[in-house]
């Protein structure tokens, strides 16, 4: 399972292992309760990009909440109110259909290595 998918598989109950988030949202969920990072050190000892893609996890989780807990009518105010929450939306929903890496979900290496 892809990124986006395993972080939406686990907020729509479909995760594995019982439900357990995918790792990066562990990471995520590990930061903002005990304040430890992923690995060993300090802030500038973490893998490059890292806290941005546990940021962008977390940003994506909490848009995905809001998202699906909206009543019928209220999606044209939200999306008013929250672009930045509606644009992780889209392109997750994109992600779900058609799979990432593709030309709908994130960009991706199109050299034939």
């Amino acid at each position: 399972m892809e990124y986006a998918e395993s972080v939406l598989a686990h907020r729509e109950g479909r995760g594995d292992l019982e439900l357990s988030p995918p790792r990066i949202l562990r990471w995520v969920f590990d930061f903002r309760r005990w304040g430890v990072l992923p690995y060993g050190g300090g802030l500038w000892d973490q893998p490059v990009g890292l806290l941005g893609r546990m940021a962008l996890a977390e940003d994506l989780f909490h848009a995905w909440m809001e998202y699906r807990t909206l009543r019928p009518g209220e999606l044209g105010k939200w999306t008013r109110e929250n672009p930045s929450a509606w644009q992780l939306v889209k392109w997750a929903r994109e992600v779900m259909k058609h799979g990432e890496g593709t030309e709908h979900g994130r960009d991706s290496d199109t050299s034939a290595g």
